[in-house]
């Protein structure tokens, strides 16, 4: 064999190298794994929205963050409430916003205090997610008090 032919060699074994890296990189990128930055930021994304959307409670419309706080605060006070009817719109509401195929839950709570809100169609508490969940939490000055709203959500 020629110095001709070796090289053509040569050539032929890096372009199937090369031929197979490529194609490792173009199968993999299409599977992203959920703990990407884009699931990280989604979740950012829908907490802004959800807290931010408008739901009627009490015959009176404000953003669902304000309302969570405004039914903690009640909570704390030992007010009886009536949680069906707004537990149901704020289920309603993330329900319509929530991407197919992923859970989500939010939880209301003041300083270091267990959770005195838990709302999600998925799960029964906190204590019961997946383990592998992605979190927002907004701080609301509310009354005097400090609540933390946490904003989970996870893919099914």
């Amino acid at each position: 064999m020629n110095s001709t032919g070796q090289a053509a060699m040569v050539d032929a074994i890096i372009f199937m190298i090369l031929l197979t890296l490529a194609s490792g990189i173009v199968l993999t990128a299409g599977n992203r794994i959920p703990g990407d930055d884009s699931s990280y930021q989604y979740s950012e994304d829908f907490a802004d929205t959800v807290l931010s959307l408008d739901i009627e409670i009490f015959n009176n419309t404000r953003p669902l963050g304000n309302v969570l706080c405004d039914m903690t605060m009640l909570e704390i006070s030992g007010a009886s409430l009536d949680n069906g009817s707004w537990e149901g719109k704020v289920t309603d509401a993330g329900n319509a916003l929530i991407r197919s195929g992923m859970g989500w839950a939010i939880e209301s709570r003041t300083g270091e205090s267990d959770a005195v809100i838990f709302v999600s169609p998925n799960v029964d508490g906190s204590d019961l997610m997946p383990d592998d969940v992605y979190a927002s939490q907004r701080i609301y000055s509310y009354g005097g008090e400090a609540i933390r709203i946490t904003v989970f959500t996870w893919v099914i």
